[in-house]
């Protein structure tokens, strides 16, 4: 098959070499070669999550498959795609309805597969894997924020402090006010000066962890992190 690659970190999963962009890259070509797929292109989309299908990489896959330009799609796991039942099933249809022709004339549906799986949506237990995997992340998607929702509010119960702590800041041993964090505020305000001086969300980033400044999550700097750095005040 002609197939194209889509490979995703989000801003927290920077820091995490096992899903790094370059670990996936190599996997999509080593699965396709492994089964004698042509890639075409690989997309990526850096610093996105996967709760919406409104990414630049992602929307280029599915022009890619509206367009039948490809065969196939690749990914590393099926969350690299999507986390919501729904976009997975809207997904799905949309492969489907690109299946041209009729009777033995009808062509395949674009498939979908992902490697850790073992998923190939070409066959039927493809297909019927791809609607139970898609189902089972919805509801640990469900399962994980409702431990959240509950861990929140005792949390507050306590009088303990809940949200995200700003750059800039961290929690004082009172476990509840904020105190300033000296290199965090370093490091926004050399953003705010790049930025003044033109500089785009990459350039920032790159200066930053040129200059040893870690994002909150210890890692490297997406563009939607600066962005939110940028919006922090100190």
């Amino acid at each position: 098959m002609k197939v194209i690659g889509y490979i995703r970190v989000s801003t927290e999963e920077q820091a995490s070499g096992g899903h790094s962009l370059e670990s996936q890259r190599a996997r999509v070509k080593a699965y396709s070669d492994l089964y004698g797929h042509e890639v075409v292109e690989v997309v990526e989309d850096a610093g996105y999550s996967a709760k919406s299908m409104d990414r630049p990489g992602m929307q280029r896959v599915l022009d890619a498959v509206r367009a039948r330009e490809v065969e196939g799609v690749v990914v590393t796991r099926l969350d690299r795609l999507t986390r919501r039942m729904g976009d997975l099933v809207d997904y799905v249809r949309l492969c489907e309805e690109k299946s041209n022709g009729r009777g033995r004339a009808r062509s395949k549906a674009v498939a979908l597969m992902a490697v850790e799986e073992k998923l190939d949506t070409s066959t039927p237990s493809g297909m019927m894997l791809i609607h139970l995997l898609g189902t089972l992340a919805e509801w640990e998607r469900g399962m994980i924020g409702q431990r959240v929702r509950e861990t929140m509010s005792s949390m507050s119960r306590r009088g303990l402090r809940t949200g995200a702590i700003p750059h800039g800041y961290r929690l004082a041993p009172d476990g509840k006010a904020l105190e300033p964090d000296p290199a965090e505020q370093a490091a926004a305000q050399l953003a705010r000066d790049l930025r003044a001086g033109g500089a785009s969300l990459r350039a920032i980033g790159r200066a930053l962890e040129e200059s040893g400044h870690a994002n909150k999550a210890g890692g490297r700097w997406a563009p939607t992190s600066v962005k939110y750095l940028l919006g922090s005040r100190a």
